[in-house]
């Protein structure tokens, strides 16, 4: 996980920035995730700020005076950034849920259910999103040629054939080990 999580809130209410944004700090940081937040309550600002800063996590608006967040959310998408920002859109209009997804959000919250739908996306994002960065598991497997390193999540399967262990892996690569499956699986 990286050491500090970048979020930007985007909304035309100063009251909502507020509640949007001491609720995000707290549940992050009780987390143990250190967070910068940076507001707008102006989507051209939000763009403007997204488009030349990294950003993580976006909480969006739809409603806004300026300009429709899911637009707004498309031509954030649309910047193709090395990385583009999970967006969460934060919005009191629940029958524009199904328009966020052209732009496959990571969540939706509600206004008027706000601190149960931030708590639960909050809780995804960190079990889906930093969570398992950190869990990657690598090992090291020894044979009598060497040893190689892999990534856990990169095993599709393994088969043996008497002393070949052959390690199918994602890409369609494979690592062939001289050695007894009793070894690889004790490596593992």
């Amino acid at each position: 996980m990286e050491d500090l999580l970048k979020v930007v809130i985007c909304d035309d209410e100063k009251t909502a920035i507020s509640i949007i944004s001491a609720s995000v700090e707290a549940l992050l940081v009780s987390r143990g995730i250190q967070v910068e937040v940076n507001t707008f309550t102006s989507i051209k600002k939000c763009y403007s700020y997204v488009k030349s800063n990294p950003i993580d996590l976006l909480f969006l608006d739809i409603a806004m005076p300026e300009a429709d967040g899911i637009t707004a959310a498309q031509k954030i998408v649309s910047l193709k950034l090395e990385t583009h920002p999970d967006i969460i859109f934060v919005s009191s209009n629940q029958n524009r849920v199904f328009d966020s997804f052209q732009v496959q959000p990571f969540g939706f919250v509600r206004k008027d259910n706000f601190m149960q739908d931030i708590t639960n996306v909050l809780k995804r994002y960190v079990d889906t999103k930093l969570t398992r960065k950190e869990e990657i598991k690598q090992f090291e497997l020894r044979d009598g040629k060497g040893v190689s390193v892999l990534n856990a999540a990169s095993v599709i399967y393994i088969e043996s054939y008497r002393n070949i262990q052959t390690v199918f892996l994602t890409e369609n690569k494979s690592i062939k080990l001289h050695s007894t499956m009793d070894n690889v699986t004790q490596q593992v």
